[in-house]
């Protein structure tokens, strides 16, 4: 387990990373090395199958690495649990999916949250009068 306050800043590094799908022969990441620091927004581009998605995956400990290590803060992702992990970290995708529910049930379809923390979140986002207007 790690400290309730990891991540403290963000860095993310990817150090000598492969990736490969289970099954398949060829990897479809090999020997990535990435630093992206605390604050920095990229774009990850590449073609349909380049493994953008499967960085992504990876990160968040969906995907393992055949080679190399992702760091979060210094800290290995693969010694801390992967639900942990996905609870601290957060990805926007290329594709959003919107399930046909109400709002409530897409931010929070295991009603894990009570209304008046989603509410919250909607404000610290700027979408309060966009949803009240819905």
């Amino acid at each position: 387990s790690v400290p309730i306050s990891w991540p403290r800043q963000g860095d993310i590094s990817f150090e000598s990373v492969s990736l490969r799908y289970e099954g398949q022969r060829d990897e479809v990441i090999k020997n990535l090395s990435l630093k992206i620091p605390y604050g920095q927004k990229i774009g990850i581009c590449g073609r349909t199958g380049s493994g953008k998605s499967s960085l992504a995956m990876s990160l968040l400990g969906v995907l393992q690495t055949t080679a190399g290590r992702i760091c979060i803060d210094d800290v290995d992702i693969t010694k801390i649990h992967p639900d942990e992990v996905r609870m601290r970290v957060s990805m926007i995708p290329q594709d959003v999916h919107v399930f046909n529910l109400s709002i409530r049930e897409n931010l929070n379809p295991t009603a894990y949250y009570a209304i008046s923390e989603l509410w919250d979140a909607l404000e610290k986002v700027g979408l309060t009068s966009f949803v009240n207007q819905l």
